[in-house]
């Protein structure tokens, strides 16, 4: 799997999760990151979000003081 996300120059996540149990078992996640998300967003498994803009700019953005692009 990475060799073929590497062959197309993907960015991917790597996220190991664990099975409590009678045996502890894990297994390993491979997220590749074609879309905005990161890190974050994609191993808390709920809907939080990171906001990469501050406050200040989408302040002027939401009073119509600046564009997105």
């Amino acid at each position: 799997v990475v060799k073929y996300l590497d062959k197309y120059n993907f960015s991917y996540n790597f996220f190991t999760h664990f099975i409590k149990g009678g045996n502890l078992h894990f297994y390993l996640k491979i997220t590749p990151r074609i879309g905005s998300w990161g890190g974050m967003e994609i191993a808390s498994e709920s809907d939080v979000v990171v906001n990469p803009v501050t406050p200040e700019f989408a302040a002027k953005f939401y009073k119509g003081k600046v564009k997105p692009y």
